[in-house]
């Protein structure tokens, strides 16, 4: 059960994470092509600035490291012995 749990875990994690770039590449970055040079330097060190808090390192951070653990979890609990599994007949 905790198992699945910290599956779930790293699944919502992992796609935080690519919902960012997401959201970054189809929002943000289209806005930037706009301005002017000096504009899109600014915008990005402030950007760069404010993205740097406790809920993206968890998330970037997170997503790795939950990932691992359901890993461990399953091998530690599972039967890898005929891995990769084999079609049945």
């Amino acid at each position: 059960m905790v198992g699945k749990i910290v599956l779930v875990l790293a699944t919502v994690a992992t796609g935080l994470g690519a919902g960012l770039f997401y959201a970054f590449s189809c929002a943000v970055m289209p806005g930037l092509r706009l301005a002017d040079d000096a504009v899109r330097v600014q915008t990005m060190q402030r950007v760069n600035a404010a993205i740097q808090n406790g809920w993206i390192f968890l998330g970037f951070g997170g997503a790795p490291l939950l990932t691992a653990v359901s890993i461990l979890l399953d091998a530690l609990a599972g039967d890898w012995s005929e891995w990769p599994a084999r079609p049945s007949a």
